[in-house]
């Protein structure tokens, strides 16, 4: 698939929800901007779609539970990165 390659050879990676054989939307959308190794989620049938969650305030400091980064200890996350 001509897409898929594009997604791979510009250092994005692709998610694929659903179980058609056509994609019928994506996030994000198209022509926005990610930074590098960021993904794409594309959507092959309606009930994907529907399966969503309230996306948490990330923005600012805050102190999560390793299971989310994989390590065993707890971290702060602030800026995009652990410290």
């Amino acid at each position: 698939m001509k897409q898929t390659n594009e997604l791979t050879n510009s250092g994005l990676k692709i998610l694929v929800k659903g179980s058609g054989d056509t994609v019928i939307a994506q996030t994000p959308d198209p022509g926005s901007s990610v930074p590098s190794g960021g993904t794409v989620v594309v959507y092959t049938d309606e009930a994907s779609m529907n399966q969503t969650v309230t996306v948490p305030n990330f923005t600012k400091p805050f102190t999560v539970g390793c299971q989310l980064l994989g390590c065993t200890s707890r971290v702060k996350y602030q800026s995009h990165r652990c410290i």
